[in-house]
Formats: C-alpha cells, sequence, structure tokens
C-alpha cells in the first residue's frame, strides 16, 4: 500500500452527496491489482488513515482478501454503517438471471449482508472466459433494462443501497 496518510476531519470524512440524497465517501481506496496483500491494504486503509470507502470487483480476483480485511477492521471496532463499500457486476453476468447470483457471490466473498453501491462494471456483455482486451465475437448484446430491473429488486430488498452503470 502507498504511504500516503489520510485523516479525516474529525470522525466526519467528506462526502459527496448524489442525486438520490445519498452519499458517497470523497476518497476511497480501490483494490485493483491488490493482489495477496488486498485483505492487508483495506485494514490498514480502514484503521490506520481513516478511509471509509471500499472499492472492489469480482474481475479483481480479490473480494476474498477485501472481505477478510473489511472484516479484521470491523473486529478492530469500524462499525459497518460507516463503511462504504463498492462492487462491481461483470460483463458475464449482464443477464437478468445472473444479476441475483453474481450479487450473493460478492456478499459471501466479501463477508457483508448488504453492498453500498452496486454498479455495472462495463456496459456490454461478454462471453465467459474472455480474454482482454476481447477478439471479435466475444462481445454479447445484453438486456440492460432486464438487468437493471433485477438490479432495482436487489435495492428493493436492502442487499444494496444503491445501483449506477460506469463508462
Amino acid at each position: 500500500m502507498a504511504k500516503a496518510t489520510f485523516h479525516p476531519h474529525g470522525d466526519q470524512m467528506e462526502s459527496l452527496r448524489l442525486l438520490s440524497g445519498h452519499t458517497i465517501p470523497a476518497v476511497g481506496l480501490g483494490t485493483w491489482q491488490s493482489g495477496s496483500r488486498a485483505s492487508d491494504s483495506v485494514f490498514t486503509a480502514i484503521v490506520e488513515a481513516g478511509y471509509r470507502h471500499i472499492d472492489t470487483a469480482w474481475e479483481y480476483g480479490v473480494q476474498e482478501e477485501v472481505g477478510h480485511g473489511l472484516k479484521v477492521a470491523m473486529h478492530a471496532g469500524i462499525q459497518r454503517k460507516d463503511l462504504f463499500v463498492t462492487s462491481k457486476l461483470w460483463c458475464a453476468d449482464l443477464f437478468p438471471e445472473r444479476v441475483r447470483t453474481a450479487l450473493n457471490n460478492t456478499l459471501q466473498e466479501l463477508q457483508l449482508d448488504y453492498l453500498d453501491l452496486y454498479l455495472i462494471h462495463w456496459p456490454f456483455g461478454l462471453k465467459e472466459e474472455t480474454s482482454r482486451p476481447p477478439k471479435a465475437g466475444d462481445v454479447l448484446e445484453f438486456n440492460l433494462e432486464g438487468v437493471w430491473r433485477e438490479m432495482e429488486n436487489l435495492v428493493k430488498e436492502n442487499l444494496v443501497i444503491k445501483y449506477m452503470t460506469t463508462l
């Protein structure tokens, strides 16, 4: 982890207000390419540096490690309600019937009951086991309306606080 130190003002982290009325911490820890050090990085960022927003994704391959770091930070006294955890729905799961299963896998790996934000990682479908960058024929059409409806259901069930797409 980088050696930078971040100290929130008092106990209040600066946040941004979304149009929905929800707030998101202005500074967050990204876990892409954190590898086997993800657990330590997450714990250190939360407990020692004051971060409250943790960003991860199934595609990064570190959600179990991130979940361990979150769990250890919560055992150290940080409350879940004070954390903002983001993950992302991968392109191969952009089918209405796969949204809930993908989220359940993410929640299990992160050892959480809910996410604060669930994003569509990239707004196009990919075949399973597609290499990066995708080759011709690997990109699939997907039912954005159906996927969106399923993500709305996850919000209604309090499994996700907010969801949206990223570009």
